[in-house]
């Protein structure tokens, strides 16, 4: 893989396709996810607990899509995108923005920040 969001792009889109072996091989066994905000998933996640919940998210939210507005790679190791999902357990059109370390082709910890903290995205 090229860069971070290569990786991460990698991740998500095996997630989707029930590939979570797969996926979990781009994580570092060390791997932590942090959601941020006052929320139920709101917490922080080892790599194999976020994955999980991707895919129970997915699971429970069928029509969810986020799109990627503005994604940029810092050193070839940060990724930040600032996106946007809709359904979701939000209403409407949801936003936020992760912020990803990725090293060595592994996804290093990761950062999920909604805009509105009381509500996930």
């Amino acid at each position: 893989m090229d860069g971070p969001q290569d990786v991460v792009t990698a991740v998500y889109r095996k997630v989707r396709a029930g590939a979570l072996e797969e996926a979990r091989a781009l994580w570092s066994d060390s791997g932590r996810w942090h959601v941020i905000g006052s929320h139920p998933p709101a917490g922080d996640y080892s790599a194999d607990e976020y994955l999980a919940f991707i895919q129970r998210f997915l699971h429970d939210h069928p029509d969810y899509r986020a799109e990627w507005l503005d994604v940029r790679s810092h050193d070839g190791t940060i990724l930040i995108a600032n996106l946007h999902s809709t359904g979701g357990p939000a209403p409407g059109t949801a936003q936020g923005v992760l912020v990803i370390r990725v090293t060595g082709g592994e996804v290093q910890e990761g950062w999920g920040i909604p805009a509105v903290p009381d509500r996930p995205f």
